[in-house]
């Protein structure tokens, strides 16, 4: 049996079937008559078409046998007219409740099998159980549904916003139990105490809950609802309960909460509300449909809940697609910000952040700050025109994993980790796809004053400089003494001026190791070194610049290395041979080649002796004599011969 989210279809067919009846000449059964006519009558409404939707074709009824007042073995066909006489629902053994004297007798009429039918004209008593959970078609404006489903207003709710509906949602909720639904039609419904719903929810559009100051609704069970408001913002809490690891969490998202995503209405306190009411859950998420979301203030992040939008517009404007949150005008604060307490296990990906620095003098796009956290992920995120950075992480959340970053005019740096207090160290972090444009300071900023910034992992960089004075550096790490750095594939380019891909300084002692990093412009080094007296460096990557500059070590594949300020070496070549000089006479001399490829005429050469081979009165000599030729000479300078043993020579050959 088809069970389709919220079943006001089947509500529609009969309300459509009642009111079109009289057109056709069909007519409902009158109460107090039509003694065995219930069959024929229910027929004439049921054999009518609804193609107006497009989406159900006819109602028919079939096996129809008629005792007195009461219609018994009786199925109800729904049909599908989309997708053929697909069945829809069967409702069996109709009960109708104007024939009884209370709904209650009706339903107990019905036993375990029956379907109570409410009609229209009816006003007896509304208050019922249905323990069995059978079908309810409540002609009255309320809902069918084949597997127990309980509008609150016939649990006495008014919907009115003034009288206190808590009794009436709490009675539909033990009605529905844990398998029933609970049916909210349009109305403000006032709750004037706490409560707890367990039942599966399904709001209409217009329905609203309304908690008084103080109070808390908390939902456990499912929520059914569209893109509209379902709750109220700024008296009581809304929460979404469980401390149950195994509890299959809500997708909460702020439109419940009265989000537009417009770009025009601040959509603050909706988002706000959504990520509060998501932190009661164990895991929680609060998703960001389409639209721009304008923001008067900071967001406060919560731990294990994750805000993810819908993709990322390249505009980072209003009516361009993806999710954008945007800070209004004169805020002059974060965007999204955590500040004070630790913040673990958070997901942030698949939106855009618009600073406004035009119309704002101060914020960062993300600010974690405070207490030091655990696990952030932050992926396929674009951040730009902020007054301050893109991301500012100051003695925050480790490990980190960002992924597909992209950070536009930040008049910071795009990325920002900052260890401004306490002697902690940032452990596993990883930066993979950086990519940015005019940053104020860098692309990326690491400064470990306070502490060091140890497993640094950053992969994937493109950066372009092309405003003057801007994102002079690719990289930046400041203060890093202590740390461990990995760096590969950087790509620093743009048509303004740059100071480096990679820059380190104010650092006494660290481990940065770096692999396949390129310079555009030839008058911009690799790795420009200010002030590291102590550092282990490795790279492979051919550039076409002097790789790394400095005061105490530069260093290039290609450019040179350059030791204390002295001449660079741009080339070390080394071979061994196995060389057998023969009985060289008393003042005389002997020689012997190796073949070293790449030696030219004038390269420096320094020579390995085998110890064996090493006589008085005797000296070994190397030079190239030759292309791709070192030639070794033994010199004896005693006054006898000598026979020098067979040995493994090295000769190293410099470039400069």
């Amino acid at each position: 049996m088809n069970n389709f989210h919220v079943p006001l279809p089947i509500v529609v067919v009969f309300l459509l079937v009642f009111s079109i009846s009289f057109v056709f000449g069909a007519r409902t059964p009158t109460v107090g008559g039509d003694t065995n006519n219930w069959g024929t009558i229910l027929n004439e409404f049921l054999q009518l078409e609804d193609t107006a939707s497009g989406t159900h074709g006819n109602v028919t009824a079939d096996s129809l046998n008629v005792s007195g007042n009461l219609v018994v073995n009786t199925s109800v066909l729904f049909v599908n007219a989309t997708s053929g006489n697909v069945l829809v629902a069967r409702l069996e053994n109709i009960r109708f409740a104007d024939r009884f004297s209370t709904l209650q007798a009706a339903f107990d009429d019905a036993g375990t099998t029956g379907t109570v039918l409410i009609p229209s004209s009816y006003n007896g008593t509304d208050n019922f159980t249905n323990p069995n959970k059978i079908p309810v078609i409540d002609l009255r404006g309320g809902v069918s549904r084949n597997t127990g489903q309980f509008n609150v207003k016939d649990f006495g709710a008014k919907g009115d916003g003034v009288t206190d509906d808590r009794t009436a949602l709490a009675n539909a909720d033990a009605a529905a139990t844990a398998s029933g639904t609970v049916y909210i039609p349009p109305g403000t419904y006032r709750i004037a105490s706490s409560l707890k719903l367990s039942s599966r929810l399904v709001f209409s559009n217009g329905a609203v809950l309304s908690p008084d100051t103080g109070v808390t609704v908390t939902i456990a069970g499912l929520l059914e609802a569209g893109l509209f408001k379902i709750f109220t913002v700024g008296a009581g809490t809304i929460s979404f309960a469980s401390t149950n690891a195994s509890y299959h969490a809500l997708e909460l998202i702020p439109q419940w909460w009265g989000a537009k995503g417009d770009g025009v209405t601040d959509d603050v306190e909706a988002i706000q509300a959504a990520l509060n009411a998501s932190s009661s859950q164990w895991v929680g998420i609060v998703r960001l449909p389409p639209g721009t979301y304008l923001v008067s203030r900071s967001i406060q992040l919560r731990t294990r809940v994750s805000l993810v939008g819908s993709g990322v517009s390249t505009s980072l404007g209003v009516g361009y697609g993806g999710t954008t949150i945007m800070l209004a005008n004169n805020s002059n604060t974060d965007v999204l910000f955590s500040n004070g307490t630790a913040l673990h296990w958070v997901v942030i990906r698949d939106l855009g952040i618009n600073c406004n620095k035009a119309n704002n003098s101060a914020g960062n796009g993300i600010y974690i700050g405070g207490q030091p956290g655990e696990g952030m992920k932050v992926e396929h995120v674009f951040i730009a025109n902020c007054a301050q950075n893109g991301i500012y992480l100051d003695n925050g959340v480790v490990p980190l994993y960002w992924e597909d970053l992209h950070l536009f005019n930040n008049d910071g740096s795009g990325i920002k980790l900052y260890r401004s207090v306490g002697t902690s160290t940032y452990a596993s972090v990883t930066l993979l796809g950086v990519s940015g444009d005019d940053n104020g300071v860098a692309l990326i900023e690491i400064d470990g004053r306070g502490g060091a910034v140890d497993q640094i992992v950053i992969m994937g960089v493109k950066s372009e400089a092309n405003t003057a004075g801007r994102q002079r550096d690719a990289i930046r790490l400041v203060n890093i003494s202590g740390s461990h750095v990995f760096i590969t594939g950087v790509w620093a380019g743009g048509s303004a001026a740059a100071d480096s891909a990679i820059k380190i300084a104010g650092t006494a002692a660290a481990q940065v190791v770096w692999h396949n990093v390129f310079a555009r412009a030839s008058t911009v080094p690799n790795i420009l070194n200010d002030t590291v007296n102590n550092i282990a460096v490795r790279n492979n990557a051919a550039s076409n610049s002097s790789s790394m500059s400095g005061a105490n070590f530069a260093l290039d594949y290609r450019g040179g290395i350059q030791l204390g300020g002295g001449t660079k070496i741009l080339k070390h070549l080394s071979n061994q041979s196995t060389l057998n000089f023969p009985n060289t006479a008393a003042q005389t001399s002997s020689d012997l080649n190796i073949t070293v490829t790449g030696a030219a005429l004038g390269d420096t050469v320094t020579l390995g002796v085998p110890n064996g081979s090493v006589n008085a009165n005797s000296l070994y000599t190397a030079w190239v004599s030759a292309a791709d030729t070192v030639t070794v000479r033994f010199n004896n300078y005693s006054n006898a011969t000598i026979d020098p043993a067979s040995g493994t020579f090295r000769v190293d050959v410099w470039q400069h």
